[in-house]
């Protein structure tokens, strides 16, 4: 399984994923999103799209995800909510659960092209 941010979304945008499947929300097949933000996966295409918010996951995926998140920069952060609206099924995906790019915490990529995407209320 690899995770990606925001510079493998922008790469997927890039390389022309137009068709991406979205799926409704609900607990995505991916079980603990783990951070390896130097993996890259290749061009491949998102088969669906999980958005998934941090409350809603399992404690030990949960832990993972906030360990994860404390170690990003600020800028890190930023490139991956860009990333996000940069592709827009991946930012309508977002946006039909009612969250935006700000939100996004985390984005991970299964080798199956399933993308789950890990939200935070902000506010």
């Amino acid at each position: 399984m690899r995770t990606i941010t925001i510079a493998a979304v922008a790469a997927l945008a890039l390389a022309g994923v137009a068709q991406a499947q979205t799926e409704p929300s609900g607990t995505p097949p991916v079980q603990s999103p783990v951070a390896s933000p130097d993996i890259v996966p290749a061009a491949s295409e998102i088969t669906a799209i999980h958005v998934v918010e941090l409350d809603d996951l399992p404690d030990e995926a949960r832990a993972r995800v906030n360990q994860h998140v404390a170690t990003r920069t600020a800028n890190e952060v930023q490139q991956l909510q860009q990333a996000i609206e940069a592709v827009p099924t991946v930012r309508s995906a977002v946006e039909a659960q009612g969250f935006s790019a700000r939100d996004v915490v985390m984005a991970e990529m299964s080798d199956e092209g399933e993308l789950t995407v890990v939200t935070r209320r902000i506010g």
